[in-house]
């Protein structure tokens, strides 16, 4: 499976309250990587889609995924379930229903 685009990604126009056009670019790369549709886009029919506000925070929230699944995967590496005793210096626990999410949550993006 290909691995995404490094990251930090931004929506266009993220330090100035976003951009009509709505595209999310790989910084380093300088390259688009998504677009957050709206009603109104050609390719749509229009249905249940965004409106303009709605589709710049989508791209907002796409273009954090990447560090997200960083700080995602970060947390399970830190992280064990809970189990009868551990010994001291173990790594945190978290509940066994939170690290089911984050396992599935990984599962899925990668």
């Amino acid at each position: 499976m290909a691995k995404h685009t490094a990251w930090p990604w931004r929506a266009c126009g993220q330090d100035r309250g976003g951009c009509k056009c709505r595209l999310v670019w790989a910084i380093g790369d300088d390259v688009p990587v998504a677009i957050a549709l709206m009603a109104d886009d050609p390719q749509c029919d229009g249905e249940g889609l965004a409106s303009m506000e709605i589709a710049k925070a989508n791209a907002r929230l796409i273009a954090a995924a990447p560090e997200l699944l960083e700080t995602l995967q970060a947390v399970r590496d830190a992280t064990e379930v809970p189990g009868p005793v551990l010994p001291r210096g173990s790594k945190a626990l978290l509940p066994v229903d939170v690290m089911i999410r984050v396992d599935r949550a990984l599962v899925k993006a990668k």
